[in-house]
């Protein structure tokens, strides 16, 4: 009688260590435990019908429970048949995943950022692309930035040379730069018979014209974008998108105006508002002229900020160049007063970090 009582009570005991097992499975951390009780169960019998516990494979497999995924990959463990050893298999590491960044805000748009980028990369840039820039005034703080960064330091003349006549030289990046009069978004937004916008006509038919075949870049700024159908813009760029499948279309906010977050439809704000979130959704580049000209180089947020570095009568970026002499270059930058020089500084750093992106992609 005894010997029956002790052989039910060992069966019971047999019992109670598999699903103490099973629950701990299901609960996180506490990996040791989890892996001493497979061990156990493993050394007792090798005939589990348990295809989870067959071999050491769910052994192995139990080490992602460190990351709480690993409970669900124990369900997946009764596949694992055999003695494969799961720590040789090519398993994605976190540390080795690369976020690709399509957007130039504030953060790319310092010389710090900047000078991070390889000169390989700057030298792939002007190898591989043939850009396309039509705009006006505020527009040219692009290319008045990246002619006055030639002037900055050392070998910056040869390194970030460009051309703008749309003539491809060697070991120069190449620009058609359209800066004509009343050449931009905000001036050329007027919808037309065809149900798209003038720029849009526009694009379309210099990008019929044979002597543009290599463009491969092309992108339009705006002027005040204040008063503008930004969501006529975006839909009009998509489908530029669509029909050009060669071309990159970079998107551009506009300037703000020292109204703040206004909420009035097709103000400055809401339009950075829409085309940032459209560009950050959809992977599409942007320069971000409203994000960079309401921050400071050290990151603080000028809500009120106008298109000269100005916020409630804080003048912050030249408070930012008195106290960092020799840290900017000079440059004449449209729409800022004479000796405001950080505007162009930054978009010349943003337009840089984009068009090694660019490159990056094809």
């Amino acid at each position: 009688m005894r010997k029956i009582i002790l052989t039910t009570l060992v069966l019971f005991l047999f019992m109670g260590t598999g699903c103490k097992d099973d629950s701990k499975k299901t609960e996180d951390g506490d990996l040791d435990q989890i892996q001493k009780t497979d061990n156990e169960v493993n050394d007792e019998t090798s005939d589990d019908t348990d295809t989870g516990n067959t071999g050491d494979t769910g052994n192995t497999g139990d080490t992602g429970n460190t990351g709480n995924t690993g409970n669900t990959g124990n369900t997946g463990n009764t596949g694992n048949t055999g003695d494969e050893d799961v720590s040789d298999m090519d398993l994605p590491d976190d540390d080795s995943v690369v976020v690709k960044e399509f957007v130039a805000g504030f953060e790319v748009a310092t010389e710090a950022a900047f000078r991070s980028i390889p000169a390989e990369k700057i030298n792939a840039a002007k190898e591989k692309l043939h850009i396309a820039y039509f705009h006006s005034s505020h527009g040219s703080r692009v290319i008045t930035g990246m002619e006055g960064l030639k002037n900055y330091k050392d070998g910056d003349d040869s390194l970030y040379d460009f051309t703008t006549n749309g003539t491809p030289v060697a070991g120069k990046l190449d620009i058609f730069d359209d800066n004509r009069g009343s050449n931009d978004l905000s001036a050329k937004d007027t919808v037309e018979a065809n149900d798209h916008t003038q720029w849009y006509n526009e694009t379309v038919e210099f990008l019929k014209d044979t002597d543009n075949s290599d463009i491969n870049v092309l992108m339009w700024s705006w002027c005040n974008p204040a008063g503008h159908d930004h969501q006529k813009y975006i839909e009009d760029m998509e489908v530029l998108i669509a029909d050009y499948p060669n071309i990159t279309f970079v998107f551009m906010t506009g300037h703000p105006n020292g109204d703040g977050p206004s909420a009035v439809p097709n103000s400055a704000y809401h339009g950075y508002v829409l085309i940032r979130e459209h560009c950050e959704k959809n992977n599409r580049f942007l320069i971000d002229y409203w994000d960079i000209e309401t921050h400071g180089m050290d990151g603080t947020f000028y809500p009120s900020a106008n298109d000269n570095g100005v916020s409630d009568g804080t003048e912050f970026y030249k408070d930012w160049q008195d106290s960092h002499p020799g840290e900017f270059f000079e440059n004449s930058c449209a729409h800022t007063d004479e000796d405001q020089h950080l505007t162009c500084n930054r978009k010349a750093y943003a337009a840089w970090w984009v068009w090694t992106r660019i490159a990056e992609e094809m």
